[in-house]
């Protein structure tokens, strides 16, 4: 048995306590901030919220009311103009903020992980706000579940079936040829997918928590108008999901992707998008199609 079988779910949705303080309480001014800001997301992480700049951490909040600044791109986490949540001026704070995470510069092994963030919420921002009928629904990124064997996905996105039923899926983005072999490749994310996916069905409990969790989570986003676009969060999802791969100015030919994934897998479908990206947060979509056959049930 694979010690995935002890593992604790990690809900993402927000409690009532904590939804109502960016609905009406100390978080409101940083919730407006965001929601007028299209270089900044909100994603809901259970006892916290983060809020990201090009798919970069500009700010944490906690439900205890406690807020964090990574250090790590050089803002000042001791800075008394910022002082939370009374003294808290959340445009200023932000426009300094971005233009400290804009002069970040990695190391030079990462630079690559950095441009597939930015290319990352240039996705969020063009199936949640800049199409009127979207083919998906980002409802999360940088997805994880700690388990014993911790699985991490790009994105998690909802969407309708041929059937109109809704589904969500994992996604994972590829930015260049260099990204599609290795561990870290289109193998590694298939094999990640594939054993998350029977863990959900192997494992009823943890299935159905983590699949009413999301139904929550499109909901809260929805009541706190996070997107211009919305998800329908009335319905279940039927629980079998897709698996969905965005190459990003690279587009390798479905027979590669065919044989490093060599099998279906337990999921609805595998679906292979390629863009091009222009470097400002802007994705044109070049080509959706089906890297395996619709796999329905």
């Amino acid at each position: 048995m694979s010690d995935l079988n002890n593992a604790e779910f990690n809900p993402r949705a927000l409690n009532d306590e904590f939804l109502a303080k960016f609905k009406t309480g100390i978080h409101k001014a940083v919730l407006d901030e965001v929601k007028k800001d299209n270089e900044l997301i909100m994603c809901l992480r259970g006892t916290y919220v983060t809020i990201y700049y090009k798919s970069l951490q500009i700010l944490k909040l906690h439900n205890t009311g406690r807020p964090e600044i990574n250090s790590k791109y050089g803002i000042n986490p001791k800075d008394k103009e910022y002082g939370y949540p009374n003294d808290f001026n959340a445009h200023k704070y932000f426009a300094e903020a971005k233009k400290k995470l804009s002069e970040y510069q990695p190391k030079s092994g990462h630079k690559q992980n950095k441009k597939e963030k930015e290319v990352q919420q240039a996705i969020v921002n063009k199936y949640n706000s800049e199409q009127n009928d979207p083919d998906l629904f980002i409802l999360d990124i940088e997805y994880r579940q700690k388990c014993p064997l911790e699985k991490r996905f790009d994105a998690i996105a909802a969407f309708k079936d041929e059937n109109n039923k809704s589904r969500l899926a994992f996604v994972e983005i590829k930015c260049g040829s260099g990204a599609i072999s290795g561990d870290s490749g289109v193998q590694g994310h298939f094999i990640s997918a594939r054993d998350f996916t029977k863990h959900l069905k192997n494992n009823k409990k943890y299935g159905e928590n983590f699949y009413q969790d999301m139904k929550k989570v499109i909901n809260q986003i929805n009541e706190l108008g996070l997107y211009k676009n919305k998800f329908d969060g009335k319905t279940d999802f039927i629980k079998k999901p897709g698996l969905i791969y965005m190459f990003v100015n690279y587009s390798p030919r479905n027979d590669v992707i065919g044989s490093i994934t060599k099998e279906k897998g337990p999921f609805n479908k595998i679906t292979c998008i390629d863009f091009d990206y222009d470097g400002k947060l802007h994705l044109k979509s070049v080509q959706k199609r089906a890297c395996r056959g619709n796999h329905e049930g």
